[in-house]
């Protein structure tokens, strides 16, 4: 049984680590999860862009936004691999060549249902650990920008729905990961 509270203070610790830590494990993911990251933000920012009716504010936030929607992509896929004890440096996951496929199996996922099956099967604790994440991320992108405040409901909510979504995704990008390194097919949560 999971010990939800040592994950998330793992979780917690590992973003509070030196920046070289944190570098030394991005560096060791698969290139092919990389790209997922990338999709997923520039995903995330094109939704936020045809959904927010600011363009104005938009542009004004756009870098610090696509930072922001990246890190919590990256947040995602580092609390699936705390919560499965997977410590990607040790384990050179950017070495397995099944990895290759992630990019496909996100995509298919993607027009399969968005992803609604995939989310719900999330252990809905995981899914509070990457709220709070997704809280931090809004917090950061508030201070930065206090006009923030004054958007209006329905824009600020879909700035923090893909916020949040991202890093979701970057959990389920875990879960591709590591179902491609098992050699199986079929995706759900263990």
């Amino acid at each position: 049984m999971t010990n939800f509270n040592e994950v998330f203070t793992k979780w917690l610790a590992f973003f509070e680590s030196a920046d070289e830590t944190k570098k030394d494990v991005f560096e060791s993911i698969h290139p092919e999860v990389k790209k997922g990251f990338d999709v997923v933000t520039r995903v995330s920012k094109e939704e936020i862009q045809a959904l927010l009716n600011n363009e104005e504010f938009l542009k004004k936030i756009e870098q610090n936004l696509i930072r922001l929607l990246a890190f919590s992509v990256f947040g995602g896929y580092m609390l699936f691999c705390i919560r499965k004890g997977i410590d990607p440096v040790k384990e050179s996951l950017k070495d397995n060549e099944n990895v290759a496929k992630v990019g496909n199996s996100w995509m298919e996922a993607y027009k399969q249902d968005n992803f609604k099956s995939l989310i719900q099967s999330i252990e809905p604790l995981v899914v509070l650990m990457v709220e709070k994440g997704k809280q931090a991320r809004m917090n950061q992108l508030i201070m930065s920008f206090p006009e923030i405040m004054n958007l209006s409901f329905k824009d600020g909510l879909q700035i923090d729905k893909f916020m949040r979504w991202a890093g979701l995704q970057g959990y389920i990008l875990g879960m591709l990961e590591q179902e491609l390194i098992k050699g199986k097919g079929n995706l759900k949560e263990a």
